[in-house]
């Protein structure tokens, strides 16, 4: 039992306090994801029957434009590698690229962009293989998170609890992580107690120690960061509103085309010669018995119809619905301008100037720059603690370490290379274009530097063994002897004609 789960600041107030966090966020995680995959439009107090009925129908009125806003801004977010303070880090750190493969996490930081956009935050751990004994990053969403922020410093952590379940001893895990320690609290049970269908949960007090704090050993900070939107908010999710505007337009208008393909009919008796309600007497199938005048006027392609003289047929007249499709084309115009998300995301067929549709990307750049700055900060926490964990402390200075990002969008081949020839024509160095105009990934800086000096090295040998007697072969003869001679000088028992790799 958490016997002092009143007293702030104790472990076990703060095991209730984050539990509480973490469960009263379960139902706004489940709405935001019921938007983003379009099972929002699904009543969840209808019966059974009805519900399944509906759900049918009203999945083809889903317009999933969630999706859309959270990829097309995830999408542009290229998070390359990192700078640290590292000897010789102009291109981009080795070590930290190789932690980066170890751990996955060109894909892992990918998860994390991905929910954070979706739920306003995700998270990222760091810890140590209690198997192998390795450190290791890992990725978490708000399901399983939650964490109390510092109020002096924004991006530090002061503590964290993480939910799982142990399957193997059939009990739920809530994982306390205070600076510098860790400590561990179970509740058994035949299934998990914690919900993940959106209801919302509270921890209670009936849960046990395992043990007392456990020292982490590689840090005194609380290793764990928080990747967060401008008010820990999802991309979409103050346009909850108007998403589900679009979505009632959409689900009308197939509504209305549904109704028209079964255009409504009445008969219409003569003044004189009402029809009747009942058969007569004598006839010879149902006599005296009320008539059914569904079953005798039937639609259908082969029906035939008898009408008493005098009787006349009405028909329902076709509603138009172009109204209808202007509303929702610009609904979806408001959305994708408040969003920040690109016209001809959402709207392929809308027809854009060309000053609108360069208004509309560099609405989009604008907002995927933001998210680069505050996403890179809490990238560069993530790896500082990962280095630590690795023991390597001139790199895990956070203050020196830089988040090295891709291009926000394609560009041709063909324009890249006018911008690095005018970029080199003003005066910019060959590296500052391979990184800022190229946009070379840090390995292929140093292998472009490697495949530049292998070139060079080879025009010098071969002018070394070509004929020439005039001066410049001579002094190109000299140059390139020089060359081989400090290779040699470098690494005697390596060939002449190998590159030796720059350390």
């Amino acid at each position: 039992m958490l016997s002092e789960a009143l007293i702030p600041g104790t472990d076990d107030w703060y095991l209730v306090e984050l539990g509480k966090d973490l469960g009263s966020n379960f139902p706004r995680i489940a709405m935001l994801e019921s938007y983003r995959d379009g099972t929002f439009v699904v009543p969840v107090e209808a019966d059974p029957a009805v519900r399944e009925a509906y759900k049918k129908f009203a999945k083809k009125a889903r317009l999933t434009i969630a999706d859309t806003i959270v990829t097309q801004v995830v999408g542009r977010q290229d998070l390359r590698g990192f700078r640290t303070a590292a000897e010789n880090d102009a291109n981009g750190d080795r070590e930290a690229s190789r932690l980066m493969r170890q751990n996955d996490l060109d894909v892992q930081f990918i998860e994390a962009l991905d929910k954070k956009a979706q739920h306003g935050a995700s998270f990222g751990v760091v810890a140590i293989d209690p198997v192998s004994g390795e450190p290791f990053g890992k990725i978490l969403d708000s399901w399983s998170v939650a964490v109390r922020m510092s109020e002096i410093r924004p991006l530090q952590v002061d503590a964290a609890v993480i939910a799982t379940w142990d399957p193997f001893n059939q009990q739920d895990v809530l994982t306390l992580l205070r600076p510098g320690y860790m400590r561990v609290a179970v509740k058994p049970g035949k299934q998990s107690t914690i919900p993940r269908d959106g209801t919302e949960w509270e921890p209670g007090l009936s849960w046990d120690w395992t043990s007392g704090p456990i020292q982490l050993g590689f840090t005194d900070r609380v290793p764990v960061v928080k990747w967060a939107n401008p008010g820990s908010l999802g991309e979409y999710e103050n346009h909850i509103d108007s998403i589900d505007r679009i979505t009632e337009d959409i689900l009308q208008r197939l509504t209305i085309t549904a109704m028209q393909a079964f255009r409504q009919r009445a008969v219409t008796p003569g003044e004189k010669s009402p029809l009747p309600s009942h058969y007569p007497d004598d006839h010879p199938d149902s006599p005296g018995e009320p008539i059914d005048y569904d079953e005798i006027y039937k639609g259908g392609p082969a029906a035939l119809w008898f009408l008493p003289e005098g009787a006349s047929i009405w028909e329902s007249a076709p509603t138009d619905i172009s109204g209808l499709i202007n509303a929702e084309d610009k609904d979806i115009e408001h959305l994708a301008a408040v969003t920040g998300t690109p016209l001809f995301s959402v709207s392929p067929a809308e027809n854009q100037s060309a000053e609108g549709a360069k208004l509309s990307r560099e609405t989009i750049r604008t907002k995927v720059r933001d998210r680069n700055r505050r996403d890179g900060r809490t990238a560069c926490e993530f790896m500082s603690l990962l280095f630590e964990a690795n023991k390597d402390q001139q790199r895990a200075d956070r203050t020196e370490i830089v988040a090295m990002w891709g291009p926000m969008e394609y560009i041709s081949k063909a324009e890249v290379a006018e911008q690095a020839r005018a970029a080199r024509q003003g005066g910019m160095s060959l590296r500052g274009i391979n990184e800022h105009i190229y946009q070379m990934t840090p390995e292929e800086m140093q292998q472009e530097e490697l495949s530049k000096r292998d070139e060079q090295f080879q025009d010098s040998l071969a002018e070394v063994t070509s004929d020439g007697v005039d001066g410049s072969n001579a002094r190109a003869s000299r140059e390139a002897q020089a060359v081989v001679d400090g290779a040699a000088a470098s690494d005697p028992a390596g060939s002449v004609g190998e590159l030796q790799p720059v350390e």
